[in-house]
């Protein structure tokens, strides 16, 4: 990746298409990508995915599968409101789906537990409204192709990976 767009990215701030797509060719080009890459969250704009359409137009690289998960709203800002991050060490907890044993304080360093800026409920429902308006276009792009799947977001991590493992084909008995 580009120091430019590094900086771009560690700066919080929106990275637009530009970057985003020269991030992409890029790794598309390293040898290792030959055996497959996923992308998560990419792309998030119509532009973005007839950019990606051009680039694998005529490439080796194939579009296998486009997995849409799929979950209430008031459920998104549930999750992601309840998670809390360690100041010192960056380990992660929930609210309700993984507290830490005491209250505002880490299990593994004793380390301040908080809730990022982006992780309030106001912050959540306006990132909401943004993906309905650059983001979900993106379902009707991709719906009729081949590879496309909906699956449910319901449940915990593990549920939700079983579940997109046994639509690709993968899961392992």
């Amino acid at each position: 990746m580009g120091r430019r767009a590094k900086a771009v990215m560690d700066s919080g701030a929106l990275v637009g298409d530009e970057i985003i797509l020269g991030i992409v060719r890029e790794r598309l080009a390293e040898p290792d990508a030959a055996r497959g890459v996923l992308f998560d969250g990419f792309p998030r704009t119509l532009a973005q995915a007839k950019a990606l359409d051009e680039m694998v137009a005529g490439a080796t690289v194939v579009i296998r599968a486009i997995v849409h998960l799929v979950l209430a709203d008031e459920d998104i800002v549930e999750r992601l409101s309840g998670r809390r991050v360690c100041a010192q060490c960056g380990a992660i907890y929930h609210v309700r789906f993984q507290p830490p044993t005491r209250a505002g304080i880490c299990d593994r360093c004793g380390g301040e537990l908080l809730q990022r800026d982006d992780d309030k409920p106001e912050v959540i429902r306006h990132r909401l409204e943004v993906y309905r308006r650059d983001t979900e276009p993106l379902i009707a792009y991709y719906a009729g192709r081949p590879g496309y799947r909906e699956i449910s977001a319901v449940g915990d991590s593990e549920a939700v990976s079983m579940r997109i493992l046994e639509e690709l084909g993968e899961a392992h008995g």
